[in-house]
């Protein structure tokens, strides 16, 4: 027999850099929450970088509904859900390819990473150097790094010059 695996979403709260308190949409594996949401396009995934340029699947995750011990993961998921909300109903455009892509993002890449990016796969939001910037993951920031991804998906650019100019 297969194994059905059934998702349960959870409407969670999360502390904000920027935001304050924002509700972001969550799964629960039994005993975590995670920062995933599998109910917008083809998901909503917020990873921990851990301060390393490692791209291991570690969910940001929480022993309840509430992801108050990482306003960096919380800010970053918040936004992509945000943006990913934006192309649906300002564009008609489902995710960044307009066929449901998976919004992928790891928070604390590298060590006092001072930028944010769309490698042509997923986003990448540095905490940046306490002493110059805050963690780069504003909705303002976020949705720029989205709308690379949109820029490379729609205007049928190589992800160099061009689109990775905006």
């Amino acid at each position: 027999a297969a194994l059905i695996r059934v998702y349960v979403a959870y409407l969670c709260s999360a502390q904000s850099l920027y935001n304050n308190i924002v509700n972001v949409s969550t799964y629960n594996s039994g005993t975590k929450y995670h920062l995933r949401n599998c109910q917008s396009g083809g998901g909503i995934e917020t990873f921990n970088a851990a301060n390393t340029n490692n791209f291991a699947a570690n969910w940001v995750n929480s022993n309840d509904c509430g992801f108050e011990n990482d306003p960096v993961a919380g800010s970053a998921h918040w936004a992509a859900e945000n943006t990913f909300r934006y192309f649906k109903e300002q564009q008609n455009c489902s995710s960044f390819d307009n066929n449901n892509a998976k919004i992928l993002s790891w928070v604390h890449y590298g060590n006092q990473y001072n930028n944010a990016q769309w490698n042509g796969l997923w986003m990448l939001y540095g905490d940046g150097n306490p002493l110059l910037y805050n963690p780069f993951v504003s909705l303002d920031i976020v949705a720029h790094e989205m709308t690379h991804a949109y820029t490379q998906h729609s205007a049928n650019l190589v992800y160099a010059y061009e689109a990775g100019a905006l």
